[in-house]
């Protein structure tokens, strides 16, 4: 793309933020949530409300600003002089003298200094993205935990009202010798264990919580219910994919590609700089009457074309420009090496706990659980019917919890997998719930950008 569609863009892009800000002014004041809310309403009070990605953004915006600056050129030089000492000449005295002069740097120079400034808005533009998945990474994990937690506080009631009956039962049986008093006993022992656990997950919520209000840059003390459900997505893309995908968008990879290239900019622009600049400027001399009459041209105003070159003498300067961008872009490449190594491995570890924890999902809710449920019903059926002893139902019942609190930690390690995933590749890859669409892979950068 040619460097004024380049700017063209860009003046249509700040258009579109600024019709952006005035029909969808900051919301002041807090937000309730309800336990109903979706995942995207946290995501959006986030991304409106952190100040990080609020600066991060405005960098980037301010960047665009130099690009016009740097393709302009420099502001012309208007002068006077006053003689104070009037300069006697054949045809009068030179009394006044107005000057104008224009800079035109050497050809090719300012379209360089505008592809400069353009890269170097291009990398903010990335490094904003970059800072935009992070927080939404925050969000969706402190989410997930959050609602996980939820989960296993309700988990854990529900396990203690079950123990609670039974309590009452073997209480009426031992008081009619129905019932050993081991057997009380250990249902006391478990109700104790189990509000144990429920007390140091009720600890928890005031840190996870604050965890959450962090991300959305609300106090930590601020009220959030436990979401209702987490929303379980499938991924459509394949990890061979996905890697593609992470190593064309990352916003990480792609902002060290726009430093490259910047510093390959830079050189040509220093190798440019070689060449001399030049002024074009005329001068306007006013010149009163000759002293003596009959002087041809008495007092005409002579009119001055000039132009200055500026001679690039100091050879070693413009070297020392070229080696450092050389320096730096190596520099860069070699960020760009070791980072794209570390995001591919990453990308890989997440999809083995996304594969992972769908796998554990499907297997606690489609199959354990079901059996541990008809486990449980049937040994409490035969212990109320003295059949079996209070060990085997109590068995029963701890099996049915670990199973219950084990599914639910398999949806939120689905979850957070996820939420890397979709951070390392900068893109929503599930299912789209509207319309059960597949999201489409863009390379461009033009809709982020709006």
């Amino acid at each position: 793309m040619s460097l004024k569609k380049k700017l063209f863009a860009r003046r249509l892009l700040i258009i579109a933020f600024i019709l952006l800000s005035i029909s969808a002014p900051v919301v002041v004041g807090a937000v309730e949530f309800e336990d109903t809310s979706p995942l995207r309403d946290y995501l959006d009070y986030a991304e409106e409300h952190n100040p990080g990605l609020q600066s991060a953004r405005l960098k980037w915006k301010s960047a665009l600003q130099k690009i016009p600056q740097a393709t302009s050129l420099p502001e012309p030089k208007l002068s006077y002089a006053h003689f104070i000492e009037e300069v006697e000449t054949r045809v009068g005295p030179q009394e006044q003298k107005i000057g104008l002069r224009q800079k035109f740097p050497f050809p090719g120079k300012l379209d360089l200094r505008g592809r400069l400034a353009d890269a170097n808005a291009e990398a903010l533009f990335y490094s904003y993205q970059s800072r935009k998945q992070d927080l939404y990474y925050r969000v969706k994990s402190s989410y997930s935990e959050y609602y996980n937690l939820g989960r296993s506080i309700a988990i854990t009631r529900d396990n203690m009202e079950i123990l609670k009956n039974l309590e009452e039962v073997l209480r009426s049986r031992y008081a009619t010798n129905q019932s050993r008093y081991s057997d009380l006993i250990k249902a006391q022992v478990e109700l104790g264990k189990l509000d144990d656990r429920l007390k140091s997950f009720l600890r928890m919520r005031p840190a996870l919580r604050a965890r959450l209000n962090a991300a959305l840059n609300r106090a930590p003390e601020a009220e959030i219910p436990f979401p209702r459900q987490l929303e379980e997505n499938e991924i459509k893309f394949s990890r061979r994919q996905l890697q593609t995908m992470a190593r064309e968008v990352n916003p990480e990879l792609v902002e060290i590609k726009s430093r490259i290239e910047q510093e390959k900019i830079r050189g040509d622009l220093a190798r440019k700089n070689r060449y001399p600049d030049f002024s074009l400027g005329v001068d306007y001399i006013r010149t009163g009457e000759a002293r003596m009459g009959g002087v041809s041209d008495s007092g005409k105003d002579p009119l001055v074309a000039m132009i200055t070159v500026e001679l690039p003498l100091w050879r070693g300067k413009y070297k020392a420009e070229e080696r450092e961008a050389s320096e730096m872009e190596k520099s860069f490449q070699r960020r760009s090496a070791q980072k794209e190594n570390r995001i591919i491995s990453e990308l890989q570890y997440a999809y083995y706990r996304y594969q992972d924890a769908v796998r554990k999902t499907s297997l606690f809710q489609d199959a354990l659980i079901p059996k541990a449920e008809q486990s449980f019903r049937a040994a409490r059926t035969a212990f109320e019917a003295g059949q079996v002893d209070f060990m085997n139902l109590l068995d029963a019942q701890r099996q049915l919890l670990e199973f219950s609190l084990a599914l639910e930690g398999a949806r939120r390690d689905r979850s957070v997998a996820l939420a890397t995933l979709e951070q390392i590749v900068s893109r929503e890859i599930v299912i789209n719930e509207k319309n059960k669409s597949i999201q489409k892979f863009d390379k461009t950068r033009k809709g982020d950008e709006q």
